[in-house]
């Protein structure tokens, strides 16, 4: 259970030094992800919520929960990492597959004559036995930039 109410001072965090904190934030990157090393220093400091808010640009409501999340944890790394889903694929099996794209889909025993999403989902459920939707499917060969011949992009490079 999350607590309501966030200790303060020396009670916020008491097993992580300021020194650390500091470390941290230096270490850090990602300016937004900076900002729960600062909260986290201007809580251990004695500031209030609304206090750490106004210095740090955020809602009350937003520093309240990054304060009452470090403290349920008890430790201070990885704020800023998002724990979410595992990717579907790794880096090889994406970059394997693009290669796979250079060729017809019919060359791997599909019935197509193009890669469509459908027909690039089909085939990654055979290969890698990843099972994801077409439009999952399609929004990861965006992301990822991976081009392929029936790609909207490869159809507007034909057109120009």
């Amino acid at each position: 259970m999350i607590p309501r109410f966030v200790p303060e001072g020396k009670k916020f965090l008491p097993k992580v030094t300021m020194q650390k904190l500091r470390s941290l934030h230096k270490k850090e990157k990602s300016e937004k992800r900076k900002r729960y090393y600062v909260a986290a220093i201007k809580r251990k400091e004695g500031l209030s919520v609304r206090e750490i808010a106004d210095d740090v640009n955020m809602s009350v409501a937003t520093i309240s929960t990054w304060l009452r999340n470090m403290s349920t944890r008890g430790d201070a790394e990885g704020y800023g990492t998002r724990q979410g889903r595992p990717p579907k694929f790794t880096p090889e099996q994406l970059k394997e597959l693009s290669v796979d794209m250079k060729k017809s889909p019919s060359a791997y025993g599909l019935d197509s004559a193009s890669w469509t999403s459908p027909v690039v989902a089909q085939y990654a459920l055979q290969k890698f036995n990843v099972e994801i939707t077409p439009g999952s499917m399609r929004r990861i060969l965006v992301r990822k930039h991976i081009d392929w011949p029936g790609s909207a992009e490869a159809m507007r490079a034909r057109q120009k």
